[in-house]
């Protein structure tokens, strides 16, 4: 759905992720030129920061969506490849940066995309990924009912340590790393509990002895919630228990 893509590219919060993935790169040291690549680069904002920030000479991105790739590859200076990663006949050896954002938690088997990202690497290349975190605030505090979880799109959850894991096991060592948050996490997850306990999505729900009471007390928690997503959460987030993790590794 390219509406949605360009209202999440639109938005300040994906903005702000893409300028602290940057600041995460450049703190490894990576020189302007040589070749970067993008996997499920959508409409190419991202490629195109990319571009901005480092002045590759070869900008490629790799989206399996028709209609997104074709509007990609509308931007200046950039490639778009339009398959599927596992199928792209990308030569190996010749990018200096492959950067994976919300790919890598939707897989079955996580560690072939970073095994083919390494394959696609010079020696000494970076790798920058960015997925769902399992092991942050929000999803010590609230457990199954923690947003992102996003049964059935999300199939895995990483935590910091299982990451940087799952990097080291293919060659990487990892440089750089940094936490970011969603918004409103604590309330639309407060929402989530809410819905599935006693509301709507419950046994409960139709059963309005239990739901109307428990309904008032959970709209009653909301202001609490807010009020920790506007003024708590973003400390959490950038003493680093934050719920989105970007960890940039160097191939070895």
């Amino acid at each position: 759905n390219t509406d949605l893509m360009h209202k999440v590219a639109a938005s300040g919060f994906e903005k702000r992720l893409q300028k602290r993935r940057v600041a995460a790169i450049e703190r490894t040291g990576l020189q302007a030129g040589g070749a970067v690549l993008d996997v499920g680069a959508g409409l190419g904002f991202y490629l195109e920061r990319l571009v901005s920030a480092f002045a590759p000479e070869r900008a490629v991105g790799v989206e399996t969506s028709a209609q997104a790739a074709a509007e990609a590859a509308q931007r200046a200076g950039v490639e778009i490849v339009a398959q599927p990663f596992e199928e792209a006949q990308l030569a190996a050896g010749t990018f200096d940066l492959v950067c994976m954002n919300h790919i890598l938690e939707h897989l079955v088997e996580p560690g072939d995309f970073v095994e083919k990202a390494a394959g696609l690497l010079r020696p000494g290349g970076l790798l920058q990924v960015e997925v769902p975190r399992m092991d942050g605030w929000a999803r010590r505090l609230f457990g199954r009912w923690y947003w992102p979880h996003l049964p059935p799109q999300h199939l895995q959850l990483f935590t910091r340590e299982g990451l940087e894991g799952l990097l080291e096991s293919r060659g990487f060592e990892v440089q750089a790393a940094h936490t970011s948050g969603y918004p409103a996490t604590a309330s639309a997850s407060l929402v989530l509990a809410a819905q599935h306990i006693f509301g709507s999505k419950s046994r409960y729900a139709r059963n309005w002895l239990v739901r109307g009471p428990a309904t008032l007390l959970g709209i009653g928690c909301l202001p609490i919630t807010l009020a920790f997503d506007l003024l708590v959460a973003p400390i959490l987030d950038r003493f680093g228990a934050g719920d989105i993790l970007t960890l940039v590794g160097r191939l070895k």
